[in-house]
C-alpha cells in the first residue's frame, strides 16, 4: 500500500490527533508521520519516509508544493476557541484570547477551506461532520491518501469508540508522540 505524502492541515482543537488515531489504524505500518513543530527533522521535505506531516499553519504560509493536503476544522469557532483556550491552561481573559485568535480562524478558512489552485489537491472535513459520521470521514481519507480500493471492514474496525491518540502505533519512521507542543 503506497501512501501520497499528505499534508494534515487542522485548527487547533478540532479533532486532529482522534482523526490520526483512525488514519493509523487504518494504515497502520504504511503510515510515517510527524508533527511541525516537533519533528522538523522528519518533514515531507527532509525525510523522504514521511507521507503525514501534521501542521495548524500558524503563520498561513504553508504550501503543499505539489502534495496533497487534508483539512480539518470546525464551524463552530466559538467551541474550538473555548477548547484550545482550555488546553492552554491560559491565563489571560477569554475574550482577549477570542480577539487576538479569530483573526487567524478567519484567514485559516479563507487559505485552507475557500476552492484550490489548480495545481493543488485538497479535502475538507469539518470536526462536526466527522462526529457524526467517522466511518464516511475515514473511508474518504483512505480513498484520497492511497489509490488502492478502501477496504470497508477495516474502516469499520478503525473507527471503533473509545481508542484515541495514547493507543496509536508507533510508526517505523516516526515515534510515537504525546499532543503537540503548546502554541
Amino acid at each position: 500500500m503506497i501512501i501520497k505524502p499528505t499534508y494534515f492541515v487542522s485548527f487547533p482543537r478540532s479533532g486532529h490527533h482522534w482523526t490520526t488515531g483512525m488514519i493509523f489504524r487504518y494504515f497502520g505500518d504504511t503510515i510515517h508521520y510527524c508533527e511541525t513543530y516537533t519533528q522538523p527533522e522528519l518533514r515531507m521535505n527532509a525525510h523522504p519516509a514521511t507521507n503525514l506531516e501534521k501542521t495548524h499553519d500558524f503563520d498561513l504560509n504553508v504550501d503543499p508544493a505539489g502534495r496533497q493536503a487534508l483539512v480539518l476544522c470546525r464551524r463552530d469557532v466559538f467551541a474550538a476557541m473555548r477548547s484550545w483556550y482550555r488546553w492552554l491552561q491560559a491565563t489571560e481573559d477569554f475574550y482577549e484570547f477570542l480577539a487576538a485568535k479569530q483573526l487567524y480562524w478567519l484567514r485559516f478558512l479563507a487559505r485552507w477551506t475557500l476552492p484550490v489552485r489548480p495545481d493543488e489537491r485538497r479535502i475538507v472535513f469539518w470536526y462536526e461532520d466527522v462526529k457524526a459520521n467517522p466511518v464516511a470521514f475515514l473511508a474518504a481519507v483512505a480513498q484520497f491518501m492511497c489509490d488502492d480500493p478502501v477496504d470497508m471492514e477495516r474502516i469499520v474496525a478503525a473507527v471503533k469508540p473509545g481508542i484515541h491518540w495514547d493507543l496509536m502505533t508507533e510508526s517505523a519512521c516516526c515515534p510515537k508522540r504525546t499532543p503537540h507542543s503548546r502554541r
